[in-house]
Protein backbone atom coordinates (compact mmCIF):
# COMPACT_ATOMS: atom_id res chain seq x y z
CA UNK A 1 0.00 0.00 0.00
CA UNK A 2 1.37 3.47 -1.03
CA UNK A 3 0.29 5.47 2.36
CA UNK A 4 -2.91 5.87 4.70
CA UNK A 5 -5.92 6.18 2.85
CA UNK A 6 -7.56 9.23 1.75
CA UNK A 7 -10.53 10.49 4.91
CA UNK A 8 -13.69 10.02 3.53
CA UNK A 9 -15.24 13.22 1.47
CA UNK A 10 -17.15 16.10 3.58
CA UNK A 11 -19.37 18.44 2.55
CA UNK A 12 -18.20 22.21 1.83
CA UNK A 13 -14.61 21.09 3.01
CA UNK A 14 -12.79 23.42 0.64
CA UNK A 15 -8.59 22.31 1.69
CA UNK A 16 -10.39 18.42 1.44
CA UNK A 17 -11.12 19.19 -2.38
CA UNK A 18 -8.23 21.40 -3.22
CA UNK A 19 -5.97 18.57 -2.15
CA UNK A 20 -7.68 16.08 -3.73
CA UNK A 21 -7.30 17.50 -7.15
CA UNK A 22 -3.93 18.78 -5.66
CA UNK A 23 -2.68 14.72 -5.70
CA UNK A 24 -4.25 13.90 -8.82
CA UNK A 25 -2.27 16.74 -10.80
CA UNK A 26 1.00 15.70 -8.61
CA UNK A 27 0.46 11.88 -9.50
CA UNK A 28 -0.15 12.69 -12.84
CA UNK A 29 -3.97 11.32 -13.00
CA UNK A 30 -4.93 15.05 -13.98
CA UNK A 31 -3.60 17.47 -16.32
CA UNK A 32 -1.02 20.40 -14.75
CA UNK A 33 -4.00 23.10 -15.44
CA UNK A 34 -1.03 25.61 -16.93
CA UNK A 35 -1.08 22.83 -19.41
CA UNK A 36 -4.10 23.64 -20.84
CA UNK A 37 -6.43 26.22 -21.93
CA UNK A 38 -9.15 28.61 -20.25
CA UNK A 39 -12.67 26.92 -20.51
CA UNK A 40 -14.05 30.94 -20.38
CA UNK A 41 -11.56 32.85 -22.48
CA UNK A 42 -9.21 30.14 -23.84
CA UNK A 43 -6.44 31.62 -22.92
CA UNK A 44 -3.54 29.86 -20.51
CA UNK A 45 -5.01 28.42 -17.77
CA UNK A 46 -3.74 28.93 -14.32
CA UNK A 47 -6.01 27.08 -11.77
CA UNK A 48 -8.63 24.55 -11.51
CA UNK A 49 -12.34 25.86 -10.50
CA UNK A 50 -14.68 23.81 -8.51
CA UNK A 51 -17.20 25.20 -10.53
CA UNK A 52 -20.14 22.53 -8.98
CA UNK A 53 -19.20 23.74 -5.41
CA UNK A 54 -17.18 21.71 -2.60
CA UNK A 55 -19.95 19.13 -1.72
CA UNK A 56 -18.66 15.85 -1.40
CA UNK A 57 -19.74 14.43 -4.71
CA UNK A 58 -18.23 17.25 -6.56
CA UNK A 59 -14.52 17.54 -4.91
CA UNK A 60 -13.31 15.93 -8.53
CA UNK A 61 -15.45 18.38 -10.41
CA UNK A 62 -13.11 21.10 -11.92
CA UNK A 63 -12.36 23.10 -14.97
CA UNK A 64 -9.61 24.77 -15.69
CA UNK A 65 -9.85 28.85 -15.94
CA UNK A 66 -6.76 31.92 -16.00
CA UNK A 67 -6.74 33.81 -12.94
CA UNK A 68 -8.99 36.28 -14.21
CA UNK A 69 -11.70 34.11 -15.44
CA UNK A 70 -11.82 32.63 -11.53
CA UNK A 71 -11.96 35.71 -10.24
CA UNK A 72 -15.20 36.37 -12.58
CA UNK A 73 -16.52 33.45 -11.43
CA UNK A 74 -15.98 33.65 -7.85
CA UNK A 75 -17.62 37.29 -7.77
CA UNK A 76 -20.52 36.15 -9.72
CA UNK A 77 -21.16 33.53 -7.02
CA UNK A 78 -20.90 35.91 -4.38
CA UNK A 79 -23.26 38.32 -6.25
CA UNK A 80 -26.11 34.94 -5.83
Amino acid sequence: MAGPLPHPPRDGDKLQARQRINVLVRTGRLARPDSLSCVDCGGPAKEYDHHLGYKAEHHYDVQPVCALCHAARDSKKKKQ
